[in-house]
Parts: structure tokens; C-alpha cells; sequence
């Protein structure tokens, strides 16, 4: 039996069903839903915008060439505690 049979008949459905209210709880499982809804949102909405090519403003960061006079990052002083 293939994965996508998996759920063609009621029954596995409820099995399914009933192990996560077990696994889960009953209070816990309406934010899971949540989380996975908005997930699969945002994945669907990633996944189209791949497919298109196309991309919203601010998805890409904007590179930019260091000039002279900028602030150079210093490294941190090492740790005393790493020393031993």
C-alpha cells in the first residue's frame, strides 16, 4: 500500500486522528494546525515565487562594496576562560 492510497478509505484517516489527540493532546492540536497551515503558506507562496522567477522587494539583501573610511569590525578580545 503506496502513501498516496494511505488516505483513500475512512479508516486510516481516523487512526491517524486518534493517535494525534494521544500524542498531542486536544488543547495543543488547533495551534498545531495553525503553524502548519501558515507554513505550508508560506512554502506554497516561496515555492511560486521560484517558479515565476519573480521576487518581492526586500526578499534579497542588497549587496554593497566596502569604501575607504568605513567602520571595520574588530574581532573580540579572546577569552581568558579559552586560554586555559
Amino acid at each position: 500500500m503506496g502513501l498516496g492510497r494511505l488516505f483513500d478509505q475512512p479508516l486510516p484517516v481516523v487512526i491517524v486522528v486518534l493517535a494525534a489527540l494521544l500524542l498531542f493532546g486536544a488543547p495543543s492540536l488547533p495551534s498545531i494546525a495553525r503553524s502548519v497551515g501558515q507554513s505550508l503558506r508560506i512554502f506554497k507562496a516561496e515555492a511560486d515565487h521560484i517558479r515565476d522567477g519573480s521576487r518581492t522587494p526586500g526578499t534579497t539583501p542588497e549587496r554593497r562594496t566596502a569604501e575607504p573610511g568605513d567602520p571595520v569590525d574588530k574581532p573580540a578580545a579572546p577569552d581568558p576562560a579559552d586560554q586555559r
